[in-house]
């Protein structure tokens, strides 16, 4: 959860300035004071948080997330997804399961027609339709253990596997990645 100002929402500014942020990753460090909320903070990937509130988020109280939340630029979101996907590269076999299924987003993010975000689950049903068939095993095992219908103890992720689904989505998603960072134009 990351707690924005509204001049950010509505003015995106990349990286984004956040308040606050909160994971399960940060409970102890919060829990025990060692999270400085004094320091004024960024974050690369709010681009695709946002754009993933304003698309398809929804509202508790208040007005709806598509009048808050101004436009992301194409190379902002791209950005977040270039940086999320690198970020996963140590966990591949500590969470194949995010590896596998965070690398369909991104190649949705990075190949598709209009900058969306697509869940976990239908980022894996998009990549079994559009990535070779040489994937859709590792794709179908990581999409099934996701929906629960397939015990994680029932699979064995090969890490090669895994890998080479991750150099595929880095092939493919290349131009997009270099676009973004080197002159920040949108496609």
């Amino acid at each position: 959860m990351g707690v924005v100002q509204e001049r950010y929402a509505r003015a995106f500014e990349h990286p984004a300035p956040y308040e606050v942020h909160y994971s399960s990753a940060l409970h102890e460090p919060i829990r025990h004071s060692r999270v400085d909320f004094e320091r004024d903070e960024v974050s690369v990937d709010l681009a695709v948080q946002m754009v993933e509130t304003r698309d398809r988020g929804v509202t508790l109280v208040g007005p709806p997330p598509g009048s808050l939340f101004g436009a992301v630029p194409w190379h902002a979101y791209i950005n977040a997804l270039e940086a999320d996907f690198n970020r996963v590269r140590p966990l591949l076999m500590e969470k194949p399961v995010y590896a596998i299924l965070n690398a369909s987003r991104i190649l949705h993010g990075t190949t598709g027609k209009t900058m969306s975000v697509l869940n976990k689950d239908e980022a894996a049903v998009w990549a079994l339709q559009t990535a070779p068939r040489m994937y859709h095993s590792v794709i179908n095992d990581a999409l099934q253990i996701y929906r629960g219908t397939k015990s994680a103890d029932d699979v064995v992720f090969e890490e090669r596997d895994i890998i080479a689904l991750r150099e595929y989505v880095r092939e493919r998603s290349q131009a997009a990645f270099a676009r973004a960072s080197d002159d920040g134009e949108e496609e």
